[in-house]
């Protein structure tokens, strides 16, 4: 647990395990703690990063605007200052926008690269129903109702049958030390409008695993397809359940990103 310096922002960060590095890069409003059910699987066989994106938790940054591009450069200052040789990348959601930047303009320094619920670009409705919850904390509705409006979005129905699941949910949140403010949610909101890898992606030469969710409502499933068939060193796996795939079958992502990093090493 501890803070590094890049630039003008100080970076909060976790390193568990040992071994070939992994940087775990979570999505939209995720702190580090996104990926509290994965990580401890993954850091048995590898060293794994996670950290705290611009904007979000313990990384506040000076305020300028977000871009995709400037979070993925300041991922790999923030890598390389901490001397993580090849990491290999899975980025989820928006963090998946990230990875994708990051294999394009620093393919070669990393190594292995997932990406999960995420797209080439962000589509209308995913980008108007996020907007539509920075809408309700600008009206000040209560957290509560806000929550499980973002419920509703990210899980599947699986999740959504399941109150103590839901509930347990809501009480991370609101329980949160850390909450992200209005303004940070518009500053990454804004970065994912101008995310567009589409002019890219066959050049990204990475050996990458996409990872997709039928009930995924913000990254659809015909999107991560599109992913895997445009990068040419692409593999494609489909899981159940919705958008969250790291909080609603951690073990099943794990599974499939060791596979991966297993199978290609």
């Amino acid at each position: 647990m501890s803070t590094l310096r890049i630039e003008k922002t100080n970076f909060y960060y976790e390193l568990q395990g040992s071994g070939e590095p992994l940087v775990l890069i979570a999505g939209y409003g995720c702190d580090h703690s996104f990926w509290q059910f994965v990580s401890p699987i993954l850091a048995e066989h590898y060293q794994v990063l996670t950290f705290d994106n611009l904007g979000v938790g313990q990384t506040q940054g000076d305020g300028q605007p977000l871009s995709i591009e400037l979070m993925a450069d300041q991922t790999m200052a923030l890598i390389e200052a901490l001397k993580l040789k090849n990491p290999n990348i899975i980025g989820q959601s928006m963090g998946g926008a990230i990875a994708q930047t990051i294999a394009h303009n620093h393919g070669h320094k990393i190594g292995k690269l997932v990406l999960a619920n995420t797209s080439a670009k962000f589509n209308q409705v995913t980008l108007q129903a996020i907007e539509s919850l920075t809408n309700m904390v600008e009206a000040t509705l209560a957290p509560e109702i806000i929550i499980k409006s973002l419920q509703a979005w990210v899980f599947g129905s699986r999740v959504l049958s399941d109150p103590a699941f839901k509930q347990e949910h809501l009480d991370k949140i609101l329980s949160d030390p850390y909450p992200q403010s209005l303004i940070d949610q518009k500053r990454q909101l804004a970065a994912l409008k101008g995310f567009d890898s589409t002019s890219y992606l066959k050049e990204i030469t990475n050996q990458t695993l996409v990872i997709g969710a039928e009930e995924d409502r913000l990254t659809l499933p015909l999107e991560s397809e599109y992913l895997a068939s445009h990068i040419p060193e692409a593999t494609f796996e489909m899981l159940t359940d919705g958008h969250a795939s790291p909080i609603e079958q951690p073990e099943a992502i794990a599974k499939l990103i060791l596979k991966h990093l297993i199978v290609h090493s």
